[in-house]
C-alpha cells in the first residue's frame, strides 16, 4: 500500500513539473490565458490560487459538513501535457458542524486531487480530430484523503482513462473522460485494494461577461457518475451503501487580477457512495491569484 501510494504521489510530481491546467472544473472553472511576460503572477505558464472556502451542507457521508477550509489550486498547460490540481487542509481554524473533523480534531491532514491529461494531437503533432470532436487524451484523476487514524480513516482513489475534448460551436469548452476506477486504502470498506467502478466525466466552463476593467464573470462545473462498483454485495446489501454515486457541481466566479469571489453548488446522490447522502452543498470562496 505505501508503495502505490509513493509511486503515485511521484507520478503525479512529475506530471506537475512537466505540464499545467486543463481548462478544467474545479468548482470555479473558467480558466483564464496563461499570464504574459509582464504578468504579476509568479509563472508564466502555471495559474495558482490561493482559497478560503466556507462550505455548507457537504454531502460525503450519511451526514452534512459544515466547515472552512483553505486550499491551493494550480493548473496551466505545456508542451502535451495539462494538468489541474488542488490541495485542501481542511477545517483550519477549527470551525465546523460536530460531523466534521479536520487537522486539529482527529480529522484528515489534507485532502488532494490531481487530473493529469495527455494530448495526443500534440503528442504526435497530427491533427487527429474526429467531427465533434477537436483532441483525444490520456486522461486520469488521482485523489489522496490522508487521514490521521489509520486505514479506516484513508483513502486513495486511482482513475483512469480516455478524455475528448468536443467543440460545442459555441463558447462553452467541454471536455468528457471515462474512467476505471482503481480502489487503494477506502475508509476501510471491503472493496479497497481492487478495481471496482467506472466513471464518466463532463468537465465545463464558459466566459459570461469581461467587464471594461478587464475583471471577468465566469461559469464552470462538472458532473462525475460513478457506477458499476460491487460495494453494496461487498457489504452483504447493506442498505446504507450503494453502487453508484452522482455529483453536479456549478460555480460563477467574479475574477481581477489579483482575487476571485465564487460561490458553488454541488447536488449530491449516494455522494460517497453512502444511501443516505443526498442533497445540495453550497460553497462560497474568495482567492488570491500569484
Amino acid at each position: 500500500m505505501h508503495n502505490l501510494i509513493t509511486n503515485s504521489i511521484l507520478s503525479c510530481i512529475v506530471t506537475l513539473g512537466l505540464c499545467s491546467v486543463i481548462a478544467q472544473a474545479d468548482e470555479s472553472n473558467t480558466l483564464p490565458p496563461p499570464p504574459t511576460v509582464d504578468s504579476p503572477y509568479l509563472s508564466p505558464w502555471l495559474n495558482q490560487n490561493f482559497y478560503y472556502i466556507t462550505q455548507f451542507h457537504s454531502y460525503y457521508g450519511s451526514k452534512p459538513n459544515n466547515s472552512s477550509y483553505l486550499e491551493y489550486e494550480s493548473y496551466g498547460n505545456k508542451g502535451p501535457f495539462e494538468i489541474y490540481q488542488y490541495t485542501d487542509i481542511p477545517k483550519i481554524l477549527n470551525y465546523g458542524s460536530a460531523s466534521s473533523h479536520g487537522i486539529w480534531d482527529g480529522g484528515s491532514y489534507f485532502f488532494t486531487e490531481q487530473e493529469p491529461n495527455l494530448s495526443l494531437s500534440k503528442l504526435t503533432g497530427k491533427d487527429l480530430s474526429l467531427g465533434r470532436i477537436k483532441d483525444w487524451y490520456i486522461a486520469a484523476d488521482w485523489t489522496y484523503d490522508a487521514g490521521q487514524n489509520g486505514i479506516n480513516t484513508r483513502s486513495l482513489n486511482l482513475f483512469n482513462g480516455v478524455g475528448v475534448k468536443i467543440d460545442t460551436d459555441t463558447p462553452l469548452k467541454l471536455q468528457i473522460n471515462a474512467f476505471a476506477r482503481y480502489l487503494g486504502d477506502n475508509y476501510g470498506l471491503p472493496n479497497s485494494h481492487r478495481w471496482d467502478g467506472y466513471r464518466i466525466q463532463g468537465v465545463y466552463s464558459a466566459p459570461l461577461y469581461t467587464f471594461s476593467n478587464g475583471d471577468k464573470l465566469t461559469f464552470g462545473g462538472y458532473t462525475d457518475y460513478t457506477f458499476g462498483s460491487n460495494l453494496r454485495e461487498l457489504t452483504d446489501n447493506s442498505i446504507k451503501h450503494t453502487n453508484d454515486e452522482l455529483v453536479v457541481a456549478s460555480n460563477v466566479s467574479y475574477r481581477t487580477k489579483r482575487f476571485i469571489i465564487g460561490y458553488t453548488s454541488k447536488y449530491f446522490h449516494h455522494g460517497g457512495q453512502n444511501s443516505a447522502s443526498n442533497g445540495f452543498g453550497h460553497y462560497i470562496k474568495i482567492a488570491l491569484r500569484f
